[in-house]
């Protein structure tokens, strides 16, 4: 593998810069979305932006955004996806100039035709070029880029079933495309940005007006928000109470400690992890017997709770819980119902499954249903204090005994459900 490819290794594992670039959007399309049916005049939006300010937002947003572009730069700079990473600046470059013709150009009431003759020739530039920039950098062609076998997560047990990307065929590119949301997606969210902050400013009645171009935009987003959280999976398999060899592997624990007894959650695009080995100290790595059930009772709950703690601090970590509050954001501005997407998988199918998992907030009922199915669906044991008479999660569901059943290895009880969660 060439040198030119390395830098890619660096920012592998999500750059600070992506999650910094979608919370600053989401801030950004907040204020817009503060101001929405107050205002239609250029200074008025431009000021509740902190535009004119030294201390600029927007300015703050784009540095995060032109680092993103500059380590993509680096690290596919002798691959043929640099043309379509080009394309994402190009793009994203004529929107800018637009903001910037409004900062610099715009009467103080930019959606009237007849008061700057100037202002009215360069209005049709700046409204389609900011609404191009939107639709383009929402088609999937600017989602891809060349894959390689090399750069997917390299962590799986040696001999796990794992899933991989999906690599798209394409003729010309002998190993295919493969999703990246990673610049992208903060590209995206910085044109939204700007086209609303264009709508305020020039178009009257834009509240209104706007709500066809705000639904293309939630379209985009959910897509790509569903995407990204498919590609959310556990990093290994959770055992079962039973000693087995890798001659006649069956998913017991010795077979699992050999796999590297791992627990947490990977995003395989991105091939950012958050995740770490079992401690060698701990059952059941340690002192494990099949027939010491409650000790692997115990071990179930913490098992659960460690894997689920871990795949929300990953969503936070690749920036999903931004791009919800986004969503969110642009839901209310159209008057829609502000819901994310229903997990993609139910929580009445019979099985134990981290798709069940809708967002980033922490929830007891959905840490309730993961420890519930993992043990009853997964292991055929049973949490009484959790299940139902029809073996479903128990209903009304007791903080009292969840917190009791948290309690797992440690003798002194829990004074918070915050301090449950740290194991």
């Amino acid at each position: 593998m060439s040198d030119g490819i390395d830098p890619l290794k660096d920012i592998f594992h999500v750059s600070d810069e992506e999650k910094k670039a979608l919370q600053a959007a989401g801030s950004i399309i907040g204020v817009v979305s503060s101001v929405w049916g107050y205002v239609n005049t250029a200074k008025s939006v431009l000021t509740a932006l902190g535009i004119l300010s030294q201390s600029d937002p927007v300015a703050t947003m784009r540095g995060y955004i032109n680092q993103l572009a500059l380590d993509f730069k680096g690290a596919i700079a002798a691959l043929d996806a640099e043309l379509s990473m080009r394309a994402v600046a190009d793009h994203l470059n004529a929107a800018r100039t637009q903001l910037l013709q409004l900062t610099e150009l715009a009467p103080e009431d930019a959606a009237t035709v007849g008061i700057d003759a100037t202002w009215d020739a360069q209005r049709p530039f700046v409204l389609n070029d900011t609404l191009q920039t939107v639709l383009s950098l929402g088609d999937p062609a600017y989602w891809e880029r060349v894959f390689f076998q090399e750069l997917t997560y390299n962590k799986w047990g040696p001999h796990s079933t794992h899933p991989v990307p999906v690599v798209r065929a394409l003729p010309g590119v002998p190993s295919g495309l493969v999703y990246d949301y990673r610049l992208v997606l903060p590209a995206y969210l910085e044109a939204v940005s700007i086209r609303l902050t264009i709508l305020v400013a020039m178009v009257k009645n834009y509240h209104t007006a706007a709500i066809p171009e705000l639904n293309v935009m939630i379209g985009t987003l959910e897509s790509q928000f569903k995407k990204i959280r498919q590609s959310i999976y556990p990093v290994l398999w959770a055992p079962s109470n039973l000693s087995d060899t890798t001659d006649n592997p069956e998913g017991g624990v010795d077979t699992w400690i050999g796999e590297g007894a791992r627990v947490g959650a990977v995003e395989i695009y991105s091939a950012a992890d958050r995740a770490e080995a079992w401690p060698g100290a701990e059952y059941p790595v340690a002192n494990f017997s099949p027939a010491d059930i409650p000790d692997w009772e115990k071990f179930l709950v913490r098992y659960a709770v460690r894997n689920w703690v871990r795949w929300k601090q990953l969503y936070d970590i690749i920036g999903l819980n931004a791009v919800a509050a986004i969503l969110f954001t642009l839901k209310r501005m159209t008057g829609a119902d502000p819901v994310l997407p229903a997990p993609d998988v139910d929580a009445a199918v019979w099985e134990y499954d981290s798709r069940k998992i809708r967002d980033g907030n922490y929830s007891l009922w959905e840490l309730a249903r993961m420890i519930h199915d993992l043990s009853q669906y997964g292991q055929w044991g049973v949490f009484y204090l959790l299940t139902g008479p029809d073996g479903g999660l128990v209903d009304p569901l007791s903080l009292r005994d969840l917190l009791g059943l948290l309690q797992t290895f440690r003798g002194t009880p829990y004074t918070s459900f915050r301090e449950a969660l740290a194991q």
